[in-house]
């Protein structure tokens, strides 16, 4: 998906934002918002700040994360592991999380 589509997309603040493509599931999630992923142990997450001065928080992952700053577009949380419940959760900025399935 382009960039300046999901550039679109986190403007929209009245709904969540959910992406469907192939096997990944995705969110928008602005700050204040959470996503909790259940019944796929094992499989690949990653989230990326789509906004500047985005921190997030994520629980039920191999790498946890708590209020952690993501830099706009950097990697720091790409390719993590689910391993039970996990809840993401974004404090500022906007992020999007994708669940390779």
């Amino acid at each position: 998906m382009a960039l300046s589509v999901l550039g679109l997309l986190a403007n929209y603040k009245d709904a969540p934002v959910w992406i469907a493509e192939d096997e990944i599931t995705a969110r928008i999630l602005h700050e204040g918002e959470s996503w909790t992923i259940e019944g796929v142990v094992d499989k690949t997450f990653s989230i990326i700040a789509i906004a500047p001065g985005t921190v997030v928080s994520e629980r039920g992952l191999e790498w946890e994360l708590d209020h952690a700053s993501l830099g706009l577009l950097t990697d720091t949380g790409i390719s993590n592991v689910v391993r039970g419940t996990a809840k993401i959760q974004v404090h500022q900025g906007v992020a999007i999380g994708y669940l390779l399935a």
